[in-house]
């Protein structure tokens, strides 16, 4: 089984024989609190950076 979109999720989740609840957390990668220069250099390049929950404020 593969799921690649979120159609081929609901599709598998619909073949199990018990109904099945699904829970989304939406995140985005943002910047540590306190980034040194390679971190920021990395993120802004679009590599890597912190997972941060989307919506949520600080």
């Amino acid at each position: 089984m593969t799921i690649a979109t979120f159609a081929d999720l609901l599709q598998e989740a619909r073949k199990q024989p018990k109904p099945q609840r699904l829970l989304f957390v939406f995140v985005r990668a943002e910047l540590p609190d306190f980034p040194d220069a390679e971190q920021r250099r990395r993120f802004e390049q679009g590599g890597r950076g912190c997972v941060g929950a989307c919506g949520m404020r600080r």
